[in-house]
């Protein structure tokens, strides 16, 4: 287009911002920010809307704050992009001043905002906050499938797992998110046997666990010492060519070792595509704890 001497127009500048964003291309960014300005398309909020998310979505915070700070009017869009910007990042105490922002300036969060607010008070660990964003989002009657599993993913990181489990049992529908969020959350505060008995009942509707679902259930099995369901999750990741994923094979080593089987986490070790040092300080610290000295130190050793 330029090449041919065409100027871009507001569709061009949005489309291509939204290329940024999925590729991360600061440098695009930056130059299509000053295409803007040049074209005088910086007073268009929904332009300036993007810039902000574009930035925000390269982790240039800093830019993404100096263009709101600059846009002449700030709608709920605007706010919220800033404060998923932040819980993106993890700064969520700013997520959370901004979300308080929205409210001071009569504005209504949306279920986008909601979700990352609730996301912020999931990671800080702030039970009653989200509550109190809760009760606003049955207020304004927001029935929205990523909010109910934000919601969830709240309770259980808060440790409140009877909430987590009304608003799922509540749920109109369920997808691998939600049980993926209910198990994990189980088992991080101790309820290995309901984790997998959750797991039994989702495949049981219908649903494919994914690699997240089988990880979660893997430490289930280590917690609880149950050798043979973690054989069972092992034959099925392997089945399914999820043995290459990241964090499958560590979990694996350490569920081998949680259930007392050195042969078999050393083994999985050397089957395991991708070795790096956690792999390697997963079946250290195993034998170490086991009593195997010796063997925790050859392993050193072949770091």
């Amino acid at each position: 287009m330029e090449h041919n001497g065409v100027h871009p127009n507001s569709v061009t500048i949005l489309s291509c911002l939204k290329v940024c964003c999925t590729e991360g291309s600061i440098a695009l960014g930056r130059k299509l920010h000053l295409q803007t300005i040049l074209e005088g398309f910086e007073i268009d909020l929904c332009i300036g809307n993007s810039l902000v998310n574009m930035y925000a979505k390269c982790g240039c915070l800093f830019d993404a704050c100096e263009v709101f700070e600059e846009l002449p009017v700030h709608d709920v869009v605007s706010w919220t992009t800033l404060v998923t910007g932040y819980a993106e990042h993890g700064f969520y105490n700013e997520a959370l001043d901004c979300f308080a922002q929205i409210e001071i300036k009569g504005l209504h969060p949306n279920a986008v905002t909601f979700s990352c607010g609730l996301r912020a008070c999931a990671n800080l660990g702030l039970l009653d906050k989200g509550k109190e964003m809760h009760t606003k989002i049955i207020e304004q009657g927001i029935q929205d499938f990523l909010v109910e599993n934000t919601l969830m993913d709240m309770y259980t990181k808060c440790g409140a797992l009877e909430e987590a489990r009304e608003i799922f049992n509540e749920m109109s529908g369920r997808d691998v998110i939600s049980w993926n969020t209910l198990i994990a959350g189980y088992v991080e505060n101790g309820y290995d046997d309901e984790a997998l008995d959750c797991f039994q009942k989702m495949q049981i509707e219908g649903l494919i666990p994914d690699a997240v679902t089988l990880v979660c259930c893997l430490k289930a099995c280590g917690n609880i010492g149950d050798l043979e369901k973690g054989q069972v999750i092992h034959a099925e990741l392997a089945r399914r060519g999820l043995l290459e994923r990241k964090n499958v094979g560590n979990a694996l080593i350490c569920m081998y070792f949680k259930v007392g089987s050195l042969s078999k986490a050393t083994e999985t070790l050397k089957n395991i595509a991708i070795q790096n040092v956690v792999s390697w300080n997963t079946l250290i610290y195993g034998c170490a704890e086991g009593g195997y000295g010796e063997e925790a130190l050859r392993c050193f050793k072949e770091i």
